[in-house]
């Protein structure tokens, strides 16, 4: 049992022996006046163990079974290796049989190391920029086309 554990059984013992009140405990643990008032309940009831959550030591009942889990890796690491996350589910989903949510395949991949990060373009290169001309509003002007403008010679 952790310190905290036992500083609130230890304060809803001193309730039930009445040297503190429900909102006394309720202000030094900081929980509200029905909450601490299940608490001293509880602990009247079950003593000791009313402390303790009632999920305490019970398996979540959304937790992967581990077969399958070892399954998914498997495949992910040798059958499937070069698909991203989301075709990998797809294809398990359609060849393997194995029907299975996006964000648990990506804890399992995440957990064993198989996480694929998405290519990134290299950064293009940046342009210099042209120095400025004397006057505000000058541009340079120059003609881009193959025509001969003047007197049939090209300008370049």
């Amino acid at each position: 049992m952790s310190s905290k554990e036992q500083r609130t059984y230890q304060l809803c013992q001193d309730c039930l022996a009445g040297r503190l009140t429900i909102q006394e405990v309720s202000i030094l643990i900081p929980k509200s006046y029905r909450q601490t008032q299940r608490l001293v309940n509880k602990i009247k009831l079950q003593g000791m163990a009313g402390i303790k959550h009632g999920n305490n030591g019970k398996t979540p009942y959304n937790k992967t079974p581990d077969q399958l889990e070892s399954e998914v890796k498997s495949l992910l690491q040798n059958d499937y290796y070069d698909f991203n996350l989301t075709h990998f589910r797809e294809m398990i989903e359609d060849k393997e049989g194995i029907t299975i949510g996006k964000n648990v395949i990506h804890r399992i991949a995440k957990k064993n190391g198989l996480v694929k990060r998405p290519k990134r373009r290299a950064a293009s290169k940046k342009h210099k920029p042209r120095a400025r001309l004397p006057a505000s509003g000058m541009l340079i002007q120059f003609d881009g086309s193959v025509e001969t403008w003047f007197n049939n010679r090209p300008l370049s």
